[in-house]
């Protein structure tokens, strides 16, 4: 093949000052040319066979964009991974109730990570030649202790609310809900100051709330000497004198209460954070879209309570009987404000209670844990406020629950199977 040959020309951009002694002879043209000729061939065959190489200046090879839903949802995850890996070292504590409450804690993890779909990672079999690869999963540091894991607890009930106000759809609304109530359960299976959550049409948590009193089953050295529990009044002193409706009427804490083996119950120290969390409600919407939900099903689960817990009270004494009052005080005020909102009553004379001879802790886990399962149903609503209320009741009914030697689960009233 033959190239005809032509003058040379100055060697021009960044490469000029290189070639500029060079002697340009027609021999040197026909190189260049012929150069030329055979990358634009080869440039040509590579596009002609699908290849997706890029020459010259392409952009950098990035990760795949992910929508706000997805971020948030991943970001649960690797909450729970590293929430997972904490409780695997509070398992070993030389506090049997501790280490008890982080092996626990520690299966819910499974079940959540399964829940939420598991870490995100868009290379399973290892990330293509010149792709970034996407942060490890968290793990827990060795310094780890109990105060840590109930501040990442705690932490993490709060974001899976936050969640849960703008979740997509009904079903992730139950899931981050279902997380949320979760964490804040097993953060006060720890100690029951962690998380303060009002009941229903309370605008702020109720003095009962704030100074409940303390449950013969779940003391914590956060009990004052009157055996009531502390949560920074100073900081809510408003909320005290504001719910005066909240607050069970002559219901008294025993000077003593002591278990099985005589054990006074005071003496247990559990473990405590510098501060409670207290979640506010706005009751003034609290039953915004409820043509949408059967909010009905779920106030026949508060008067339920009410009737259990009376009923075990009149058939108790002492410490099981203030118990019982106090909570069916609450109840009843629950579901006597709901009828007056609603105009609707349609209380039951009588419920189905638990078998004669079943356990107090049996009578009472089972008047506030379908509230619990309840609440959560109904977060399927579209207004943020009404699932605010909905978790943060759910989480004030476990934590009743909690009283009763209850044992918060994964995810409650979100189906997992």
């Amino acid at each position: 093949m033959k190239f005809s040959e032509s003058p040379s020309r100055p060697a021009t951009g960044a490469h000029s000052s290189d070639l500029a002694g060079l002697n340009h002879s027609p021999a040197s043209a026909m190189i260049s040319r012929r150069s030329a000729l055979f990358f634009s061939a080869i440039t040509g065959a590579l596009i002609l066979g699908g290849c997706e190489i890029r020459l010259g200046s392409g952009s950098r090879a990035s990760l795949p964009k992910r929508s706000d839903d997805e971020l948030i949802r991943d970001s649960l995850a690797r909450r729970t991974t590293l929430i997972s890996s904490m409780a695997s070292i509070v398992a070993s504590s030389s506090d049997t109730r501790i280490a008890e409450i982080a092996r626990s804690l520690k299966g819910h993890t499974s079940t959540q990570l399964q829940a939420l779909g598991g870490v995100w990672d868009p290379w399973p079999s290892g990330a293509p030649s010149g792709y970034p690869t996407v942060d490890p999963e968290p793990t827990a540091q060795s310094t780890t202790n109990v105060e840590t894991l109930m501040s990442e607890l705690v932490d993490g009930a709060l974001q899976a609310r936050a969640a849960c106000m703008t979740a997509p759809n009904a079903n992730t609304a139950r899931l981050y809900g279902s997380l949320a109530v979760s964490w804040a359960w097993v953060a006060n299976w720890f100690n029951p100051a962690n998380i303060l959550t009002a009941p229903r049409f309370s605008e702020l948590p109720s003095a009962s709330v704030l100074t409940r009193s303390v449950s013969p089953l779940m003391r914590s050295d956060a009990a004052s000497p009157d055996g009531s529990v502390s949560a920074n009044p100073s900081d809510l002193a408003s909320a005290a004198t504001s719910q005066d409706s909240a607050a069970p009427p002559s219901v008294e804490t025993p000077s003593s209460i002591s278990d099985e083996a005589g054990t006074d119950l005071r003496d247990i120290k559990a473990p405590t954070l510098p501060s409670p969390v207290a979640l506010v409600n706005d009751s003034t919407n609290t039953l915004k879209g409820s043509l949408e939900h059967d909010y009905a099903a779920l106030f026949a689960q508060y008067d339920r309570c009410r009737y259990i817990l009376e009923t075990l009270a009149a058939k108790s004494s002492d410490d099981v009987r203030l118990q019982a009052l106090e909570g069916a005080n609450v109840a009843l005020r629950i579901v006597t404000k709901w009828s007056e909102l609603s105009n609707v009553d349609e209380r039951l004379a009588a419920y189905e209670l638990p078998v004669a001879d079943a356990s107090w802790e049996t009578w009472g886990q089972s008047s506030w844990l379908p509230i619990v399962e309840a609440e959560v149903g109904i977060l399927g609503a579209s207004d943020e406020i009404c699932r605010a209320n909905a978790v943060d009741s759910a989480i004030y009914a476990a934590t009743r629950a909690l009283d009763w030697k209850a044992v918060p689960t994964a995810l409650p009233g979100y189906p997992t199977s």
